[in-house]
């Protein structure tokens, strides 16, 4: 019934999910259609081009984790020529040490085309609640990935709200943990507000979390306000390290 769908919604997707998969086994097959287009608009993919260049560690490697299950980072880094040395997929996630680098789909991602035409193995995707429950605790190997990933790295949280179920789940992976602060790495969230209201309560939200937020202004709700923000930021630390790495070589060519 509808109520119920309304419900279910408001829980959360996941919810929602679990009672179509129910209803209908080839949910994740249509979920997929939907999410996967053949055909990408090039400036749809501005977001995730400067992210790409944001995720650049000290030693060159792109190091960036997405819950998304489309293929749009890897369509991004195709358009720019970005090299995306490795990509990995749910449940098979690297060991989470400082020497990983590529892209990571934590919840899995759908199967694409491959280049005969065919459809590659269908691969594990977080989406029902059953889904949730044996990533984070029945098998919990998202869990436990989490885990090392936060006593090795700085995080920093884009495109996500405090009070999102998937933020949830991931926090409580960690939740012992940061009461009782064995993490010496802060986490960070960026995050938009339209009111000074919305500012106040979406600040103390993820201060709640044990997550520093990063607001940033959006009255009018523009997703291309949000982007700009990015590549400007890219901009910035490209700049940056331009400009060091002639400092660097200035000194190599005194010395």
């Amino acid at each position: 019934r509808r109520t119920d769908s309304r419900q279910l919604l408001k829980k959360g997707y996941e919810f929602y999910y679990e009672k179509l998969q129910r209803q209908y086994p080839n949910l994740k097959d249509e979920v997929r259609k939907i999410l996967m287009p053949r055909c990408v608009d090039p400036t749809k993919l501005q977001l995730h081009n400067a992210l790409l260049k944001l995720s650049y560690n000290n030693r060159g490697n792109i190091k960036i984790i997405t819950t998304n299950f489309d293929d749009f980072f890897q369509r991004a880094a195709k358009q720019t020529g970005v090299e995306l040395k490795s990509c990995y997929s749910a449940p098979l996630l690297p060991p989470c040490n400082t020497n990983w680098h590529g892209l990571i789909h934590l919840h899995g991602r759908f199967p694409r085309k491959s280049e005969n035409g065919g459809e590659e193995t269908k691969l594990t995707t977080v989406l029902t609640l059953s889904d949730y429950g044996y990533a984070y605790m029945t098998n919990g190997y998202a869990s436990d990935f989490l885990v090392e990933l936060f006593r090795t790295h700085t995080v920093c949280f884009v495109g996500y709200s405090a009070d999102e179920n998937v933020i949830k789940y991931i926090l409580s992976a960690i939740a012992s943990d940061l009461s009782q602060a064995t993490f010496s790495n802060p986490i960070f969230a960026i995050d938009t507000y339209k009111t000074e209201k919305e500012r106040v309560e979406k600040y103390n939200n993820w201060m709640e979390q044990n997550v520093i937020p990063i607001l940033v202004e959006n009255r009018a709700g523009d997703f291309k306000k949000h982007t700009t923000f990015f590549e400007k930021w890219s901009e910035f630390v490209n700049s940056q390290s331009l400009i060091k790495k002639k400092v660097a070589k200035d000194e190599m060519e005194k010395g």
